[in-house]
Parts: structure tokens; sequence; C-alpha cells
């Protein structure tokens, strides 16, 4: 029978503790450690169930990883922040709007109701632009503006009695209280800078000072003023002349014929001829020379010296002028 020897080992407190684990790793669940490969192929799985918004949301990923990336930048302030510029960038886009008349809108083309064809220098019509009403002087511009701005297309642009057609028809009571912009003299006034609104234009022909007269707002006192000027003026019988039938009769014609020799490449006989022809046809006042009137006017050109560019159209087309 065989025998067996037991043998019992005591430990001490400290020998104990430093040679057995005395935790209890059976009821104890160990640390659990991902890599981010692994916590990626987990929320990749679960990216649908995590909720947009809220506790443990997409909307929390994102703002623990964007403070985290943006060094504790405010990313909800930063939001703010840029929703604050974009109101103050669309606040100057609306302050920087062109005004508008809340009756006669930018763009219209506005009839005059006191024109009327083959008269003195006066506005054929107006437009409006930054809610100011621009007086529109020689066909040229108007025709212009009647073109980009689709009258031809959509009206016939015929005249109605009232007005031209498709244009808005003021009393001139109406008129009067519109504000109003600088007067279209030219092709260049059609491309004013905002600077040029208030500024009062630079004159420098009878013509320009006509229109701007018959165009402008005149105080009392201003009219003394402008009366005083024009008494200490002499009147030449030179350009002024040119424009009245009654003085065209008597006036001296050398001039105008050397003028015209020189123009036109004639001789003396052919500018005498179409000078004494032109005088002719004013003194008559016939359509021709009213027709001349009215683009002598728009052309800034004297009623006289037309007259005779008509002539001497006239004379081309026919061969026998060649300038």
């Amino acid at each position: 029978m065989a025998t067996y020897k037991i043998v019992k080992t005591i430990y001490g407190k400290n020998t104990y503790n430093s040679n057995n684990d005395n935790e209890f790793s059976e009821l104890k669940k160990p640390l659990e450690r991902y890599t981010p490969n692994q916590f990626f192929q987990i929320y990749n799985k679960l990216f649908y169930n995590i909720p947009k918004a809220g506790s443990k949301s997409h909307e929390e990923l994102i703002q623990k990883s964007s403070a985290y990336v943006n060094k504790g930048v405010d990313v909800q302030q930063a939001r703010i922040d840029a929703l604050i510029e974009e109101i103050g960038d669309l606040q100057n886009q609306l302050s920087a709007t062109e005004p508008e008349h809340p009756f006669f809108p930018n763009g219209a083309l506005v009839s005059n109701p006191n024109y009327e064809h083959n008269t003195d220098i006066q506005p054929q019509a107006y437009v409006m632009e930054r809610g100011q009403l621009r007086a529109i002087m020689w066909w040229g511009q108007h025709r212009y503006l009647r073109s980009v701005l689709g009258y031809n297309e959509r009206f016939g642009g015929s005249w109605e009695g009232t007005g031209w057609e498709g244009y808005l028809h003021p009393t001139q009571d109406m008129i009067d209280k519109i504000p109003k912009g600088p007067p279209i003299f030219n092709d260049d006034d059609l491309f004013l800078n905002e600077e040029y609104y208030g500024i009062p234009k630079n004159f420098t022909t009878f013509l320009d000072i006509q229109a701007g007269l018959n165009t402008a707002e005149l105080s009392e006192g201003q009219v003394v003023v402008l009366a005083q000027i024009l008494e200490k003026k002499e009147a030449e019988m030179g350009i002024s002349g040119e424009n009245d039938a009654g003085a065209i009769a008597v006036m001296d014609l050398l001039p105008l014929i050397d003028d015209t020799v020189a123009k036109y490449n004639t001789t003396l006989e052919q500018a005498t001829d179409m000078v004494k022809k032109a005088q002719n046809h004013i003194m008559s006042g016939n359509q021709w020379s009213l027709d001349e009137k009215q683009k002598s006017i728009e052309r800034g050109n004297t009623w006289f010296r037309q007259m005779i560019s008509g002539i001497a159209y006239v004379l081309k087309q026919e061969g026998k002028l060649n300038y």
C-alpha cells in the first residue's frame, strides 16, 4: 500500500500578496481597447442608427470633432458670425440698389405732354433713371433709348396725339413733381456716373443754354440774376441769327458762302447758289425747311447751316457734288 507525504506551506501576508493574484478576475470584465480602424468599422455599421441631433448624435460628434480640430473654436458661434457677415453683405447690396420712383419705374419712357413737332428746343420725351426724370433732347438719343428699352419691338412707335405709343402719359403737373435728373443732350450723357447727378452741366453753345433753361427749375431770384447777366451781354448776329428766319432774310451771306466752298469743296458759284436756296427755303417756311430745323436742334447745328447741309446732301446724291 502506497503512502503519501503531505507538505504544507504557510505564507505570511506580505509573501502571499506578492506571489498570488488576489483580484476576482472571473467577475471583472477586462478593459476593451479599439484601434481607429475598428472604431470606424463600428461607426459605419451604426451610421444610420445614430440620431442626427441630440445626445449621442451626429451633431454631437461634429461639434466635438470640430472643437478638437479647431483647437477650441466655438463652432456654433462661428456659424453665427458667418450669418451676421452674410446679413451685412445683403444689407450693403440693398443699400446699393438704385432708387426708384413708386409710380414711374426706372427704364420707363415718359411723354412730354407739351411736345410739338418743329418747334423750339424742348424735351422730345423723358426717361426714368435712378428715380429721376431725365429729359431727352434730341432724336438720336431718343431713338437709341427706344431700341435698347424694347419699345420698338413692343410698340409701333407712332405718335398718338397725347404722347408716344407705349409711353407713360403724365400731366405737366405730375412731371413738375417728379425729381429731375441731368438732361440728355448727347451720347455721353447716356452714361453718366452717379457723381454727375445734381451737378450743373457745362454749356458750350447757345442751343445747350436754351435747352438747359427749358428744362431747369429756377427760383424767382435765379431768374432775376439771369436777366441781369443777359442785360450786360451784347447780342451777336452771327451764330444766333442763323436760327431766326427774320435775321436770315437780311443776313450778309458772304461768310456762309465762303464756309460752304471750304466745307463742301464747291466752286464759288455753286456755294452762292446753295446758300441762296437755303435762305429761300427758310423764308418760305416749307416742310423741308421745318424738317431741317428739327435736325439742327438734334445735331447742335444752326438752322441756316443745316438747310445748306440738306441741299448739299441732295446734290451729292445727284452726283453734282463730291465731298
